[in-house]
């Protein structure tokens, strides 16, 4: 060996590491006492009004990650709103190569990659879904154009923040993804 000297004292510095934590032991749970300032907050939704149907004028086109889609993804711009609960609420609009359009009104909570349905919509207008559940965002499968809405105009994916509207709609009408996303960050 080289070193003998070296290597010795490393592994006898190594062993009293531990003598030297056992005095100091590791908490797992945060002591309510030692700041009494924060307090816990509990997340509320607020009650949320179901927009009109959207008028072609006000539809904002998305791009949707999927070079093979049929559809056309689109989000209203007068309904577009950030909720002072944290929620980005929008109309959605999927139009069919054939011309078929289904609307629904959604809620995404950004620091929680979860989405809400609230109401489908057809000719007659909105109708409100029976029991409207929190989903997790989904990367592929059914209803995954709602990846790149969370991931790329809505939420921002490094704080779990939600966008300003005016961002959002900015982003979309210039076609620009507001992610600067570091390549270790899979969304």
């Amino acid at each position: 060996m080289r070193h003998p000297i070296l290597i010795q004292t490393l592994i006898l510095a190594s062993l009293a590491l531990p003598l030297q934590a056992k005095d100091r032991p590791f908490i797992d749970e945060a002591d309510p006492q030692a700041r009494p300032d924060l307090e816990e907050t509990v997340w509320k939704e607020q009650a949320t009004k179901l927009p009109e149907l959207p008028k072609a004028e006000n539809l904002v086109e998305f791009q949707v990650d999927d070079p093979n889609s049929r559809f056309r993804y689109f989000i209203d711009r007068s309904a577009l709103q950030l909720g002072k609960d944290g929620v980005t609420r929008t109309l959605i609009v999927i139009r069919s190569a054939s011309g078929a359009i289904n609307t629904s009104f959604e809620g995404f909570h950004c620091g929680e990659r979860r989405y809400k349905v609230y109401a489908y919509g057809g000719k007659k207008g909105l109708k409100a879904v029976k029991i409207a559940k929190w989903k997790r965002v989904m990367k592929s499968g059914y209803g995954n154009f709602r990846n790149p809405l969370y991931s790329h105009y809505l939420c921002d994916i490094l704080t779990g923040l939600p966008f300003t509207p005016e961002q959002t709609l900015h982003a979309m009408q210039s076609n620009q993804s507001l992610q600067e996303r570091p390549s270790f960050i899979d969304d």
